[in-house]
């Protein structure tokens, strides 16, 4: 196979692309089966991130070799949600959660920006899902806490920093659906995540999160302003400090040490480097 692209790094992007399009299935679902656990919470996962690159690739290059796999894997996004709550889980049609229709709606909007096709009714299923997720103001003890994790289950990740991340996630959802920047309840969302800057924290105090400033850099790019400004200079300055400078590591960061990422565990460094240069490259995309 042979794709357009240029700079230093083509083979690599080349042979990633390659391989994904290895593992699709003619339904479109680009999952690489595992062990059975690993298969019962990562598959749709999986799908949507690799749906993601592929509507990028298509954006990036126009490659017309990689366009119909990027429309057949948007199609299974289409085919696997929920037909009643709107969202999706861990497997095809399960159940619905916040998370993982974040990156599948995130996987969507590539798509759209790309011109693959994108079946409005699955983004209104999406809108029915936030309307069913959010937390009217009045009820909020919390600040931060305007969307639930999962609305069948409310009482599911209570923990402040996972209330917080439901705030930034829900929120880009809410734009990427149709809400204007200038939405009062957008525009105090952003106001209550631009607060949370991005630090390590301390060994007694973990607050350190790729996923969670993944998604609130989103949020603060589209609002803008002075506190988008700051939030992105604190994750400049916090990346650059911490990030491996030499040895066969350089360019990555640790997923443990004194103040381990909330997600590295599970993740790993290369999960762990991933997101914080999808965080950095917000403002370029």
């Amino acid at each position: 196979m042979l794709f357009r692209s240029e700079g230093p790094h083509r083979d690599t992007v080349r042979r990633g692309l390659e391989f994904l399009l290895s593992t699709q299935k003619p339904d479109g679902d680009l999952y690489l089966p595992a062990d059975p656990l690993t298969n019962s919470c990562s598959w749709l996962y999986s799908h949507g991130i690799a749906t993601m690159a592929l509507c990028e690739a298509v954006g990036m290059t126009g490659d017309a070799i990689i366009r119909p796999a990027a429309e057949r894997a948007c199609g299974f996004i289409a085919a696997s949600q929920h037909p009643t709550r709107g969202g999706w889980r861990y497997t095809p049609r399960s159940d619905a959660d916040l998370s993982v229709s974040g990156w599948m709606l995130v996987a969507l909007r590539s798509g759209q920006l790309a011109e693959v096709p994108v079946d409005p009714r699955t983004l209104l299923g999406v809108r029915s899902l936030l309307d069913t997720a959010a937390i009217p103001a009045p009820a909020a003890k919390n600040p931060l806490a305007r969307f639930h994790y999962n609305p069948q289950k409310p009482g599911q990740r209570p923990a402040e920093m996972s209330t917080a991340c439901m705030n930034a996630l829900g929120t880009l959802m809410r734009l990427h659906t149709g809400a204007k920047k200038t939405d009062p309840a957008i525009v105090a969302n952003g106001r209550a995540l631009a607060a949370l800057p991005p630090t390590y924290g301390t060994p007694a105090q973990k607050i350190r999160d790729c996923y969670f400033w993944y998604y609130v850099s989103q949020v603060l790019v589209h609002i803008g302003g002075p506190e988008w400004d700051a939030w992105y200079a604190a994750l400049g300055d916090t990346l650059a400090a911490h990030q491996a400078a030499s040895g066969p590591l350089a360019g990555s960061w640790d997923p443990a040490g004194s103040t381990p990422d909330r997600w590295g565990q599970y993740g790993g460094r290369i999960y762990v480097t991933t997101l914080h240069l999808l965080t950095l490259e917000v403002p370029y995309r």
